[in-house]
Order: structure tokens, then C-alpha cells, then sequence
């Protein structure tokens, strides 16, 4: 990278030195300001006889020519010789003196000599090369503690200085300008930072500065701000006290929408208290995310439904109403990635992580919990890898075999990692707050053992995007892939296995890069080492 800007003049040249003998400008500093009543006066000692012969000419052509004629173009001929002679005198004078220089810039400006500016203006630089005015004069830019005549010379240096600066701080480039990784998901949101520095929407401060309250996603206008302190809840049209809205909100189309500050919005049929419950749990989940993927989730949907019933129908569709599970996976897990949910109502299409926690099963929580878990680690997955063009595409034509096939080939993390993520945070995460942090993971390795001990782990790896569902048996088997994909995503954040945590660390920086051909490339390198490093692999499983 250059240092150096491009050299400013240090020549004049028009620097035609004559062999008058020139006085001191000082004593003729009046005459460097036009009078109202008069010509241009002579300076420098040119005498009467150039005064008399530009006004006798002037006299002349006003006296005996219509405007325009021969006698007055001879006679502004005349007066611009004069002036240039004058301005000629005038500079050889000040050469080398700033102040004089700056008078015979005011004499330049005052008589109509503004093509002399630059030269006098060059002048003044070489006396004075840091002098700010005669620069910004020039047009000149002060940057990275030089000026620059050269704008085009000037950006180069900039997008490369701007460049250097930006790779030392381990920024990335983000819609043609230089941003910190980690501000990218508040970027993509469409958020700003305020004067504190804090993450904003706009349009949500302006909601608030008039007034309005936000109760979970829906704006409550200044004047019904009342019954939000009343600890009421807007249902419709209706206001209703906590236990109602519980009712309200417990039917699949009208259920309770609650964002919380974790970048995740829990829909659900469920009481709101049993909702802020799986919240706690979640959080915990959403460290899982920025551990794999490098990056924090944001804008996180996923739908908790209160009873078998209800999840058949939502995932297998009900009276004729197409149904929301394109892929199958409802059928292997308690909880699924709703690929074809396209609501008809309001003609959109809302693919959401969904899960099951039944109230009338004995052990509905218990499953629950691991069901809400799935449905967050494979909704948070999309979030990351959300297919942007074929959505485009759905908006139009709605759901059909065509668009969902474009939905999926557009997707750059392969199934191992998508659905392993998502089982790891259902099934093998790390609970510090237990006595047995690992718990889950011995748990699940128990159920791979009963089922017949761990897969090919090249039948894993390849897992497909669809499941085999032709019989209770092939089920059974897809949702051991399933788990053993978990186990996968286990070996890689938490084995402590060099050559995998080096591809772990390349694949994060891809992510946090944005750069989908990089997630591609870094993807396949890891399950590459996953690969080379079974045995490692194995004796992980064995040491749960």
C-alpha cells in the first residue's frame, strides 16, 4: 500500500520573470480595493500615460460607438492587457512573501482576475505547504495527516488504508462497507445504533416516543395504554384479564405470539406461565448456537402445541387442508421442521420449528422439554440458512413440489449439521446447574446401545434430507440417525479433538463472514475431519 499522496506543484509555470525592478506592495495596499467612482488605477508606477490611454479610448467608444462596436472590444482588449501587465508586476512583487501574496489573491478576486487564483494559490504552497486555507482553496482533502490534489488517487488510498484497518480488526466486508462480524445480525435486522450505542429499530422508537406500548408483538395505541397497566391482555377487539387470555389463546391459530430478548418468539396453545418456563430453558439452549454456528440466532419461531391431536393435525394437515410436514420428520421425533406451512388466510409463508409438550400425558413435560428444544435448535439452523431466493419464490406460487425442491437446494449446510444441531441441543446438551452436566448425552447413548450399537458413521454423515418412513421399523431407524447426527455435533463442540475444532473454527469464521460459498467449502472440511477422526469419535460415545 502506498504512504505517500501524490507530490503537490512546486513549479509556476507561468513564473515569467521580466527585468522590471519591482517595489514593495505595502505602500499600494489602498489601491488593491476598487473604488466606486473610478477605473481601475494603475499600480506599481505604471504612470498617467496608461490611465490616459485606457480612458481616452474608453471616452471614444462611449461616445461615438453603440455598444458592441469595434472600439469597444478594443478598448476591454486593452483593459484586460492592462490588468494582466498589472497582475504580472504585482505577483513578481509578492513571490516568496505570504502575506503579499494573500493581498494579491483579495486584488484577484476584487478585479475580476479569479483565473489567477490557482497560481497564486500554488504560490502561497510553496512558501507554506501545510497552509489549510490555500488548500481547501485548491479543492485539496486533508487525509491520514497529508493533503491530496488528486481525488482519484485520494479513494485509492482510502478503500485500501480502509481495507488494512478494517483485516487488522478481524472486520468483514457487509452490502459494500466494513462492519464487526458480530454486528451483522443487527444489520440484517435493520437496526442502528443510538447515540449510546445501543442496537435500535427506528421504528419502534418513534412508536414509543408517541406514546404507544408494545404488549408481546402486537402495538397498543396511546389512548388503550391504560389497560396494559391494568395487567390486561388484548385478545381481538377484547380486553381480558390473564386467565382468560390463557383460554383465548389456547386455540391453533390465535395462540399466544411472545418474543423474548434472546431473538426467539415462542407461539404457543400453552398456559403463558408454562411459555416463560420453556423460555428459561432456551436461553440456556441459544449459548448452544453461538458456540456452533459463531453467531447469535435472532428472529427464532417456533410453535409449542398442548396435545397430540393438535400436533397430527398441524404436521399431516386436517379436512382437506394441506398439511404443514413435507419432509416426514414429524413422524420420527415429537418435533419437526414445518417446510410447507403456508397459512392461507393471509396468503404468506411461515415455515416455523414446531414441538409437541402434551398437558394430559403423564410425562408431557418431561419429553417436552427435549420436544421445544428440537423445534428451537431447527428453527434457529434456518435462521442461518433460510434459502432468501426460493422464499421470493413461495411468496409468488405458494407451496408445491417445485418451489419446496428450489427451498432446498438453495440450503448450504448439509443435513448431518442441520438436523445434528438440532438433535444436540434436544438431546446432548451440557447442563451445568445438574450434578451431571453430561446426562443427556449418556442418556442417549444408552438408547443408540439398545438400538444396536452406533451406525456406519458414513451412513451419518450422508444422512438424507428425507426420512424412510415405509414401516414402524424404518421410522425407528430414522430417528437413530437422528440421534447419533446429535452425537456428531456432541464430538465436535465438546470432544476437544484438535483437527476437528481447527475445521470448527474455520467453519464459524464462514459463517460469521456471510460468505455462502465459504460455509459450503468450511461444511465439507469438517465433516471431513469428523471423518478422519471416527475412532475419536467412538471413544467419545464409550466415555459417556
Amino acid at each position: 500500500m502506498r504512504t505517500t499522496g501524490r507530490r503537490l506543484p512546486t513549479i509556476d509555470p507561468d513564473d515569467d520573470t521580466d527585468m522590471h525592478s519591482h517595489e514593495s506592495l505595502d505602500h499600494l495596499r489602498p489601491s488593491l480595493r476598487p473604488s466606486p467612482n473610478r477605473s481601475v488605477r494603475p499600480l506599481l508606477g505604471l504612470g498617467a500615460a496608461a490611465l490616459t490611454a485606457t480612458a481616452l479610448v474608453t471616452g471614444l467608444a462611449s461616445w461615438s460607438s453603440p455598444v458592441g462596436g469595434p472600439l469597444d472590444r478594443a478598448a476591454a482588449v486593452a483593459s484586460q492587457d492592462d490588468k494582466k501587465k498589472e497582475f504580472d508586476d504585482l505577483y513578481d512583487a509578492a513571490k516568496g512573501d505570504v502575506e503579499k501574496l494573500w493581498e494579491l489573491y483579495d486584488w484577484c478576486e476584487a478585479y475580476g482576475m479569479q483565473k489567477y487564483h490557482k497560481r497564486v494559490l500554488n504560490a502561497i504552497l510553496r512558501e507554506d505547504e501545510e497552509n489549510r486555507k490555500a488548500h481547501e482553496l485548491l479543492g485539496h482533502e486533508y487525509y491520514d495527516g497529508k493533503w491530496w490534489d488528486d481525488p482519484d488517487e485520494l479513494a485509492e488510498y482510502r478503500i485500501e488504508k480502509e481495507r488494512e484497518e478494517a483485516e487488522a480488526k478481524g472486520w468483514v466486508q457487509y452490502k459494500g462497507r466494513w462492519v464487526d462480524p458480530a454486528d451483522i445480525p443487527f444489520l440484517e435486522r435493520g437496526l442502528v445504533k443510538d447515540d449510546e450505542g445501543n442496537w435500535v429499530d427506528p421504528e419502534v422508537q418513534k412508536k414509543l416516543a408517541e406514546g404507544w406500548v408494545r404488549q408481546d408483538l402486537e402495538w397498543i395505541p396511546p389512548a388503550e395504554v391504560e389497560n396494559v397497566e391494568k395487567g390486561l391482555w388484548k385478545c381481538g377487539e377484547k380486553w381480558l384479564s390473564l386467565e382468560d387470555a390463557n383460554t383465548y389463546h389456547s386455540q391453533l391459530g390465535r395462540e399466544w405470539r411472545i418474543p423474548y430478548d434472546e431473538g426467539f418468539v415462542i407461539r404457543t396453545t400453552l398456559p403463558r406461565a408454562t411459555a416463560d418456563t420453556i423460555a428459561e430453558d432456551l436461553r440456556r439452549a441459544a449459548r448452544d448456537v453461538e458456540r456452533f454456528f459463531g453467531r447469535r440466532a435472532h428472529d427464532v419461531h417456533l410453535l409449542l402445541v398442548d396435545s397430540q391431536d393438535v400436533y397430527n393435525e398441524f404436521a399431516g394437515g386436517l379436512s382437506g387442508s394441506m398439511g404443514t410436514d413435507a419432509t416426514g420428520w414429524s413422524s420420527v421425533r415429537g418435533a419437526y421442521f414445518a417446510d410447507a406451512n403456508w397459512v392461507a388466510r393471509e396468503q404468506t409463508y411461515d415455515p416455523i420449528g414446531v414441538g409437541l409438550w402434551d398437558l394430559g400425558s403423564e410425562h408431557g413435560a418431561s419429553f417436552g422439554r427435549h420436544y421445544s428444544r428440537y423445534a428451537y435448535g431447527i428453527a434457529a439452523a434456518e435462521s442461518f440458512d433460510s434459502s432468501p431466493e426460493a422464499r421470493e419464490r413461495i411468496a409468488k406460487s405458494g407451496v408445491n413440489d417445485g418451489t419446496l425442491n428450489a427451498f432446498y437446494r438453495e440450503k448450504k449446510l448439509p443435513p448431518v449439521l442441520r438436523f445434528g444441531f438440532a438433535s444436540y441441543v434436544d438431546r446432548y446438551f451440557v447442563e451445568t446447574t445438574s450434578r451431571d452436566p453430561h446426562w443427556a448425552r449418556r442418556w442417549s447413548v444408552q438408547n443408540l446401545t439398545a438400538q444396536g450399537g452406533l451406525e456406519p458413521l458414513t451412513r451419518v454423515l450422508a444422512m438424507e434430507l428425507t426420512p424412510r418412513l415405509d414401516d414402524e421399523a424404518a421410522a425407528t431407524q430414522a430417528g437413530k440417525v437422528l440421534n447419533q447426527a446429535g452425537l456428531v455435533v456432541s464430538f465436535i463442540l465438546d470432544a476437544d479433538c484438535a483437527p476437528v475444532k481447527e475445521a470448527h473454527a474455520a467453519f464459524k469464521a464462514a459463517m460469521l463472514s456471510g460468505d455462502a460459498k465459504a460455509v459450503e467449502r468450511t461444511s465439507k472440511a469438517l465433516i471431513d475431519a469428523v471423518r478422519e477422526n471416527e475412532g475419536a469419535l467412538r471413544r467419545w460415545a464409550e466415555s459417556a
